[in-house]
């Protein structure tokens, strides 16, 4: 685990020194672990604390994440080790966020009205596959603290979504995630790349107490110039459709040239990302089917987005359900929209993105 740093007087340029020593020098005494590491610092009711992702040698499946107290006095001070924020114990979390040998990359975002979301990336023997988030209570324990989880799911259906990282504001929280390739070691030595942060999202819950991500206001700054019906698609651009059913069941379909296709189907909840005739050339760690659903609460209409830079392709349903993909070769040809039975109306727009 790196050391902790120090501001120098030197504030304006941001520089840092290292500690004489570190912070936190290894696992706690008397563990076993076959996982310590990613740390992340957050605060509640007014003081500092730190998790560090955590899984336990022995029989079965333990993943565990590690509660730290940090110093109130002095960033010098080491971290006292003081129990676990959760564990796979937990009935909920053993539900939604196993199986997994290890959680990496633990990430506590407040969510307002006393909730909190935890981020937890799952690991088994050398396997990182996915991300899941518990919902629940924050409390403290003793000199610790715990969270209770009532409920959780994967934060993103798609593949390609690993090791997100939150940053924490005033009124919102963005959370990036690190998209690896579908292609093999081989493609992407060969191609001179390999990874990449996906965009950044707006985290929370909704009124319902599900989980909201939308991607970052911001980010409707890259609209360049409109993307018209049957338009060849540019390296980089996004693609917004606003759906209302008519009659039930109805689908709506977005072809992405002809080897990608999203549908969504409001009233089953369904959005489904279809690559049969781009599929994946990785088998590590599996090999994969040529499509993937993701699933929202049934609803008469909802807002679908799509932005796709070169491979990377992210879909967000009505801020309920994500999909992230690395597709190779990046669809390309025309682009074009297909409603089943006519039974929707739908708006659509598309921006070529620098």
């Amino acid at each position: 685990m790196p050391s902790c740093w120090r501001r120098t007087t030197d504030r304006e340029l941001g520089c840092f020194e290292a500690l004489a020593r570190p912070v936190v020098d290894g696992p706690p005494p008397g563990l076993d672990l076959l996982a310590f590491r990613d740390p992340y610092v957050f605060t509640f009711e007014g003081r500092r604390w730190a998790l560090v992702g955590a899984g336990h040698r022995g029989p079965g499946l333990r993943p565990d994440v590690l509660v730290y107290r940090i110093g109130e006095e002095s960033l010098n001070e080491p971290w006292q080790w003081v129990g676990s924020l959760p564990d796979a114990e937990e009935p909920a979390a053993a539900r939604h966020a196993m199986p997994a040998a290890a959680w990496e990359c633990p990430a506590l975002i407040p969510a307002g009205g006393g909730r909190w979301l935890l981020v937890l990336s799952l690991w088994i023997d050398d396997v990182t596959y996915t991300a899941a988030y518990l919902t629940g209570t924050l409390r403290t324990r003793g000199d610790g603290l715990r969270f209770v989880p009532d409920g959780g799911a994967l934060l993103d259906h798609g593949r390609d979504f690993y090791a997100p990282t939150a940053l924490v504001g005033h009124d919102r929280t963005l959370l990036w995630g690190w998209s690896w390739e579908s292609r093999t070691e081989e493609e992407s030595v060969a191609a001179g790349w390999a990874g990449c942060l996906t965009y950044p999202r707006e985290v929370g819950l909704h009124l319902d107490g599900s989980l909201r991500h939308a991607f970052a206001r911001e980010l409707t700054a890259l609209r360049g110039r409109e993307l018209l019906l049957g338009a060849d698609l540019p390296p980089a651009y996004e693609i917004q459709a606003d759906v209302r059913l008519r009659e039930p069941d109805a689908e709506v379909t977005v072809h992405l040239g002809d080897t990608v296709t999203v549908c969504v189907n409001p009233a089953r909840g369904t959005l489904t990302l279809d690559r049969t005739a781009a599929p994946a050339s990785a088998t590590h760690p599996y090999s994969r089917t040529d499509s993937v659903t993701a699933t929202a609460p049934s609803a008469a209409g909802g807002r679908l987005r799509i932005l796709v830079d070169g491979p990377l392709l992210e879909v967000i349903w009505d801020e309920r359900a994500a999909l992230t993909e690395k597709i190779h070769p990046a669809p390309h040809g025309t682009w074009s929209v297909a409603v089943s039975r006519s039974g929707a109306d739908v708006e659509i727009t598309a921006w070529e993105h620098p």
